[in-house]
């Protein structure tokens, strides 16, 4: 396994584990083009959006980390892993 960021090559095979990770409370209706419109709000920055890749290559867990750099802060959100997946474990520590 290995973390690295999203490239514009992963924009599918994302948005399909974003609606997996979180398709465990109800159906999501998460789209290719919602992630799009996502990548293009001016705070976006790709390196700051992580997966989590079986060594594979699919996608297992991921994370968008949000930089305020005027105010010097920062978050993570959203983070979604896919059930079941050995990345839960690794989810679990972080």
């Amino acid at each position: 396994m290995r973390f690295r960021h999203v490239t514009d090559d992963d924009i599918e095979a994302r948005a399909e584990l974003h609606r997996d990770a979180w398709s465990v409370w109800g159906a999501s209706s998460f789209s290719e083009s919602r992630y799009r419109r996502l990548r293009a709000n001016p705070v976006y920055d790709e390196t700051l959006d992580i997966v989590l890749e079986s060594a594979e290559g699919n996608l297992l867990s991921y994370c968008i980390c949000w930089f305020d750099r005027e105010n010097g802060i920062g978050h993570f959100e959203p983070v979604g892993t896919r059930p079941p997946s050995p990345a839960r474990a690794s989810a679990v520590r972080w």
